[in-house]
């Protein structure tokens, strides 16, 4: 390693230290500005930070950084008097704040090797040797403006920083090596085995063909176990390597809190619930942005100034949360405050004035339905702009960063109560256990981590109709029919029932399926984007044959109704002579509140559609016996079906296809790759609401003519 190499990694080494010295002197500084701990506690504050500081200042001179080594000394130096008076006023704590804003900012700049664009050093000096300068010092002003994704803590620390996981890996890359032998050994045997079934006469004295092959099957059975801890010990170090516990954001977060509200004079205390929960680093570096903005709108624009706050009966420090949980293969973060809540009618006033939406339709939205319009470009209810709020930019961009990491954004607010917004983000690092269950032809996921148990449990013990309950083991717990939840059809009358008992949203429940599967540790993937808003549904896994197993959120289980649109009975016919097709269409349609039947060839089709009313038609294409056009054509002639949308889908996306394929009467044409990405259900949304266009037979007039100006694209795309 070369003296530059050298001097890098120490370099790297005192920025972590460094990094973890300034959490610390943060911390002590805001406590004792607080003022609020007993003595004894403000004593060893002051200790700690005057070892802080004195240790920052040690490693900075012995890696001659002089220009470091100077801010710190003057800061120890200008701690001395506090430390004899015992308390640490908020504009000296402003001071100390903003000279370490400048000692990591300078850092920074040595690190990269920089020595230009540096803040001024002599300035940042000059706060420190005169103390009534201290006193005139500015609040540190908190950075406004768009969401930046933050640098993630292994950037700095260096791979080197954790060894232990790096060995276990080393470690486990070499049993893989060991565990490869061994299979090319297995595969020797099963040749043998095959050739002394061919060749009865050959084989080993005493041994038979099956014989051999019970051998060979035991020894890959001890190879698949060790396969499966294997990739569990690679599993759990790479997360390891890669995660990072989210409390490491409270304190930069708390510093934005502190900070903003010395410069609006409000009064703020922020918490946090879940900081041990570990995170993708990647996905961590970019919520320090989102939250940061959250935090900085809630003080702003959420929090009443302390006087108005306790005329309203409340306690002049507002309360802000961040509460953090995984669910299943979710990660949940809540930021609430107990301000004002969202203006309502301000937001309308502001919509209005900006020509977002026309005055009737805004005047017949829901409270609920116009705090959503917080997320629209540029819209401020703000009517002077600040250093920290009127320009419109931000919760825009916060929902951007969040659809960027496959998550969803919720808002929630109550007047005069607060505010709640709600991220949930995919976990993207490793599986989650999931238990199969089956009701009616569906099998469904549900996360593990939810479940405590399966039983069962006699009919005769549900009480109510309306609501009803399971009385099971003297405890009283409601019970959910998970096909009823869905909108499925409801199965036989029986005298057993099939129990999960799981527990979501803080409360045990009952969950009645027909039958349990296997737990296995799956993938989980969010939907597609057109999926992703529907609340059913936390992602779907890839089952080892090729099929989709939808996975369901268990918090969403334990709230009231079924899928939206299942109660008014849509239905849908999905034909395809591909079993993996039909699951998949199946599944899309089904979240989004279908009942779905299902056909394997054209013959079927027609037979269903003679006894059931249908609102949307899938077909395949390329189907034996009668294709899609063949089906679509005669489904357009029989006076039942002649107005039903029809959506064929077809592996070839040419424009000849899809020519033939709307000439044959079908409403719109797919590729199957726009199907797995999610578009059917969109798709079949926008035939169920939009003017009919179509005639109803080929050939034939229109039934339902669109007006003259209407300018509607089509439905179909490549």
């Amino acid at each position: 390693m070369s003296v530059d190499d050298s001097t890098q990694v120490l370099l790297t080494t005192f920025s972590v230290e460094a990094r973890e010295l300034c959490r610390t002197i943060t911390r002590e500084l805001m406590t004792l500005e607080r003022g609020s701990a007993p003595p004894e506690a403000l004593v060893e504050s002051f200790d700690n930070l005057a070892r802080a500081l004195h240790t920052l200042k040690g490693g900075a001179g012995t890696l001659e950084l002089e220009d470091l080594a100077a801010i710190a000394h003057r800061m120890e130096d200008a701690l001395a008097p506090l430390q004899d008076a015992g308390r640490m006023p908020p504009e000296r704590a402003d001071a100390f704040l903003q000279g370490l804003d400048v000692f990591g900012r300078r850092l920074r700049a040595h690190q990269e090797g920089r020595t230009t664009g540096l803040p001024d050093l002599a300035a940042t000096l000059v706060l420190f040797d005169d103390p009534a300068s201290l006193a005139e010092a500015p609040p540190v002003a908190p950075e406004p403006g768009p969401v930046q994704p933050a640098r993630a803590e292994a950037e700095d620390a260096g791979w080197w920083m954790r060894p232990a996981q790096l060995h276990a890996l080393v470690r486990d890359v070499e049993r893989f090596q060991e565990l490869r032998l061994r299979l090319e050994q297995r595969l020797g045997e099963l040749d043998r085995v095959i050739h002394a079934m061919r060749h009865p006469g050959r084989a080993p004295r005493g041994m038979s063909p099956l014989l051999m092959l019970e051998d060979v099957r035991d020894a890959l059975a001890e190879d698949r176990e060790e396969a499966g801890e294997l990739a569990g010990s690679v599993e759990r170090n790479v997360q390891d390597l890669s995660t990072a516990e989210l409390h490491t954001l409270l304190e930069p977060l708390q510093r934005g809190v502190r900070d903003l509200c010395r410069r609006t004079g409000k009064e703020a205390q922020l918490s946090l619930l879940g900081g041990e929960l570990s995170v993708d680093q990647r996905v961590l570096s970019m919520l320090s942005g989102v939250l940061a903005h959250l935090v900085r709108n809630a003080v702003d624009h959420g929090l009443e100034r302390p006087e108005e706050r306790q005329r309203r009966g409340k306690h002049r420090v507002g309360a802000l949360l961040l509460r953090a949980e995984r669910v299943g293969n979710l990660v949940v973060l809540e930021m609430s405050d107990d301000g004002s809540g969202l203006d309502t009618e301000a937001l309308r006033r502001a919509a209005l004035a900006m020509g977002l939406l026309p005055a009737e339709r805004l005047a017949a939205m829901t409270a609920a339905e116009v705090h959503q319009l917080i997320f629209r470009k540029g819209l401020s209810t703000r009517e002077q702009v600040t250093e920290t709020s009127g320009r419109g930019v931000g919760l825009d961009a916060v929902r951007s960063q969040v659809l960027a990491l496959e998550g969803q954004l919720e808002v929630h607010s109550l007047p005069g109560q607060g505010t709640r917004f709600v991220i949930t983000l995919p976990e993207g690092l490793g599986t989650s256990p999931v238990l199969g269950v089956r009701v009616g032809e569906h099998t469904l996921g549900l996360p593990l981590s939810s479940v405590d148990c399966v039983c069962t449990a006699p009919a005769s013990e549900v009480r109510g109709d309306v609501s009803p309950c399971l009385v099971l083991r003297e405890e009283r717990m409601p019970l959910v029919d998970l096909a009823e939840r869905l909108g499925l059809p409801p199965g036989p009358p029986v005298e057993e029932l099939r129990l999960v008992l799981i527990h979501a949203r803080g409360r045990r429940l009952a969950l009645r399926v027909d039958s349990v599967l296997d737990e296995r540790h799956l993938a989980v993937r969010p939907l597609p984007p057109a999926l992703r808003h529907l609340p059913a549904w936390q992602g779907a896994a890839a089952l080892p044959g090729g099929e989709f197993l939808p996975v369901l959120r268990s918090d969403w289980l334990a709230t009231e109704g079924p899928v939206p649109g299942a109660r008014r009975g849509r239905r849908a016919l999905v034909v395809d002579d591909s079993l993996t097709a039909r699951a998949l269409h199946r599944t899309m349609l089904e979240a989004g509140g279908f009942q779905v039947y299902t056909a394997a060839t054209g013959a079927q089709a027609l037979a269903l559609a003679a006894r059931l009313p249908l609102d949307v038609v899938v077909v395949d294409v390329a189907m034996a016996e009668m294709d899609g056009r063949a089906l679509t054509s005669q489904l357009r002639a029989r006076p039942s079906t002649s107005a039903v949308p029809i959506i064929l889908v077809s592996a070839s996306d040419s424009d000849s296809e899809r020519d033939a394929g709307l000439a044959s009467g079908a409403d719109a044409f797919l590729g199957k790759r726009e199907c797995r990405a999610g578009r059917l259900l969109a798709v079949v949304e926008d035939l169920l609401v939009r003017p009919r266009l179509r005639a109803s037979a080929p050939g034939s007039p229109s039934s339902l003519e669109a007006p003259a100006s209407a300018s509607l694209p089509p439905v179909w795309s490549r």
